[in-house]
């Protein structure tokens, strides 16, 4: 079963089996400076985590991308921007565990050892 996250009265994603699942375009939300990395509010991920989202994944349709992370590695490893959307939380690209198999679920080795890239 999934629960759907909500922010601004949009549909921004859903919680399924722990993992927060989000589908981007990266030429429109991806971040470019001061590094290439993936930005999420800081309200989604609280929303996420209390529907019980322990990782992140981020399916970039543009690439057909899965990017995953634990959320304690992106809170851990993370930096706060806030370029006119609210507060978020970026993570550069090099803390993502990638896939090129599109909506991919996060590999075992990546539950074990806590989220991408730690």
């Amino acid at each position: 079963m999934s629960a759907l996250v909500w922010q601004d009265g949009k549909r921004i994603g859903s919680v399924e089996h722990g993992v927060f699942k989000k589908t981007v375009h990266a030429s429109r939300h991806f971040l470019r400076k001061p590094e290439p990395a993936i930005a999420l509010s800081i309200e989604s991920l609280k929303r996420a985590e209390d529907l019980g989202a322990l990782y992140v994944q981020i399916f970039d349709a543009e690439s057909r991308v899965t990017y995953s992370a634990a959320i304690s590695h992106i809170r851990a490893r993370g930096f706060e921007v806030d370029r006119g959307h609210g507060k978020q939380l970026a993570l550069p690209l090099a803390g993502w565990a990638k896939s090129t198999k599109g909506g991919a679920s996060i590999p075992k080795q990546l539950m074990l050892f806590g989220g991408g890239g730690q």
